[in-house]
């Protein structure tokens, strides 16, 4: 087996869902109201990506979503149908519960989507809408030519990755392969976006540490264009007071599938 393989297979072991999502999404750690930036630089840079007005369509799959549902979030107003994935069978079960209807949370996160939207629908209206909308969750692991095997599905109108293919990269070269395997999935004239961090080699939830591909803005414009899209827009942002990792920015680009 090789190294690569072996980092992914850390998070079969060492990853929880539960510490992740304390960690990075409880009230008083980051949420919108925090001085640690990073989750919340990414909640702020969905909201800015959906409005823009190019993510919308049919279908959209959100690629290593983690435990997380934030993707979905804005998602659910743009799109007829969502799916879900990642690599790790213990964040799959986190999101079949909520899915299931056996637990919410990122109530703060949804309502402020709604806000950023001018809509006036509740959170449980929103969350109602989300689990309607997700047609599956699927294991995905995005080393493999088919990153959904044995899934046949395809053909996306859009696909996300957020701080996913730097989490599954070891190096650029990887990164490069994983962002081929995943745009595989994508129609062409479809949309990728792509939200990530600069520069970062670990992020740490809870004293366990977990390495990233060190990429620079560069370096990630590359990958997407070996990958067979163009990009069409960029936004980035520093990170402020970030402890639980070492990146420098935060970035999110969109491509356009040729």
């Amino acid at each position: 087996m090789s190294d690569q393989h072996g980092a992914s297979r850390r998070y079969l072991t060492d990853f929880s869902p539960e510490k992740y999502i304390a960690a990075f999404f409880t009230p008083g750690n980051n949420e919108l109201g925090s001085d640690i930036l990073a989750a919340d630089s990414v909640i702020c840079f969905l909201s800015d990506a959906f409005a823009g007005g190019l993510l919308k369509g049919k279908r959209i799959l959100d690629v290593g979503s983690g435990p997380c549902i934030t993707s979905a979030i804005p998602a659910s107003s743009h799109f007829e149908e969502i799916y879900l994935s990642d690599f790790a069978p213990q964040n799959l079960e986190f999101l079949q519960k909520w899915w299931r209807g056996e637990m919410t949370y990122m109530q703060s996160i949804i309502q402020f989507f709604i806000d950023s939207e001018h809509k006036s629908e509740s959170v449980e209206e929103r969350n109602s809408e989300m689990r309607r909308k997700v047609k599956g969750i699927f294991p995905i692991d995005v080393l493999k030519p088919n990153p959904l095997e044995p899934s046949t599905e395809g053909d996306f109108d859009t696909i996300i990755a957020s701080l996913c293919l730097e989490a599954a990269a070891t190096d650029f070269d990887t990164y490069v392969t994983c962002l081929q395997n995943v745009t595989s999935l994508l129609r062409p004239g479809g949309y990728i976006l792509l939200v990530g961090v600069l520069d970062q080699s670990y992020y740490d939830v809870e004293g366990t540490r977990f390495a990233t591909a060190k990429l620079s803005k560069s370096e990630v414009e590359s990958a997407i264009i070996l990958a067979g899209c163009e990009v069409v827009k960029t936004k980035l942002m520093s990170i402020i007071n970030e402890k639980r990792a070492d990146a420098s920015g935060l970035y999110y680009m969109i491509g356009l599938k040729k």
